[in-house]
């Protein structure tokens, strides 16, 4: 696969924790692309649907949650999905949001261990 990159500007402004966006739609308009934040992306009835997050494709089933670390690049494509009903929920948030106060916490712990790779 050839495709070119692209840098999102997300919505997210300094004075933001994060943003969510909760959407239905028949397509991904969004091309290829990678943001310094982190994501965190819910998708119901979306079978068929192919995952492009970094070097893995994969075709998900009727839900699918993913965990898009920063700067990876990432994009969803309709591939073998008939339905035109697919509901996205998206979350942006800034990599600062769990500072090391918290994740220094025993509850935090799995958490840490997940940003730092």
């Amino acid at each position: 696969m050839q495709e070119k990159y692209h840098r999102e500007i997300t919505q997210l402004t300094p004075n933001d924790c994060f943003m969510v966006f909760d959407r239905v739609k028949d397509k991904f308009p969004f091309p290829l692309h990678f943001h310094p934040d982190y994501e965190l992306n819910f998708i119901y009835n979306g079978k068929g649907v192919r995952r492009i997050v970094g070097d893995h494709l994969g075709e998900i089933d009727d839900y699918e949650l993913v965990f898009i670390g920063k700067n990876l690049s990432h994009r969803w494509e309709l591939h073998h999905c008939k339905n035109s009903e697919i509901r996205e929920v998206c979350i942006h948030f800034q990599p600062d949001l769990l500072d090391e106060n918290l994740l220094s916490r025993e509850a935090f712990k799995s958490i840490k261990n997940l940003l730092a790779h």
